[in-house]
C-alpha cells in the first residue's frame, strides 16, 4: 500500500485555531478486517504535538483527536504512545466517502494550569458540528506553530 504525505509550512506562529477541509475519495481496500487506515493532520506546539482525523479499523469508522504530554482531558483516555503520555479521544463516527468535512483544532478556554484545546468535525452535508474531545495542555506549549503535516 502506498502512503502519501503533504507537509504544510507557514511563516506565522502562535495560531489559536486551524481548520482543514478533508474529503475521502476512495477507500483502499474496500474492506479492512485487520490493521488500520488513518487519515490525519499532525499539528505542533512549541514543545509537543498532536493529531486529528479519521480512522478505519476492523471495519469501524472512527474520529480521533490526541495531544502528547497533556495535563488532562475529557471525552477520552490517557494512554502511552511512542513512549510518551498522550490523551486520546477516539469515537465511532460515521464518516462517508465523497463527503466533505472540516477538521478544527482550536483553543477552547484558558485556566490557571494551562490551555484547553478542542477537536471538532463539521459535516458540510448535514450541517452538524461534533466535538471529538477537549484536552488541557501546559501553557509552555503556547499556541499552534508553523510546521504541520497531513498524512493518509
Amino acid at each position: 500500500m502506498n502512503n502519501a504525505h503533504v507537509c504544510v509550512d507557514w511563516l506565522i506562529s502562535d495560531i489559536d485555531r486551524f481548520d482543514l477541509d478533508i474529503e475521502i475519495l476512495r477507500l483502499t481496500p474496500e474492506r479492512l478486517d485487520k490493521g488500520l487506515i488513518f487519515w490525519q493532520w499532525h499539528f505542533n506546539f512549541k514543545d509537543e504535538g498532536g493529531y486529528i482525523g479519521f480512522q478505519l479499523a476492523e471495519n469501524r469508522k472512527k474520529a480521533i483527536f490526541s495531544i502528547w504530554q497533556p495535563i488532562k482531558g475529557c471525552m477520552g483516555e490517557l494512554i502511552e504512545e511512542m513512549g510518551k503520555p498522550v490523551y486520546k479521544c477516539l469515537h465511532d463516527y460515521p464518516w462517508e466517502l465523497n463527503q466533505k468535512y472540516m477538521l478544527t483544532v482550536k483553543i477552547d478556554k484558558e485556566e490557571n494550569s494551562g490551555l484547553w484545546w478542542i477537536g471538532e468535525i463539521f459535516d458540510y452535508k448535514n450541517n452538524t458540528l461534533t466535538t471529538i474531545g477537549k484536552i488541557l495542555i501546559p501553557k509552555r506549549f503556547e499556541k499552534l506553530k508553523e510546521h504541520n503535516y497531513y498524512m493518509y
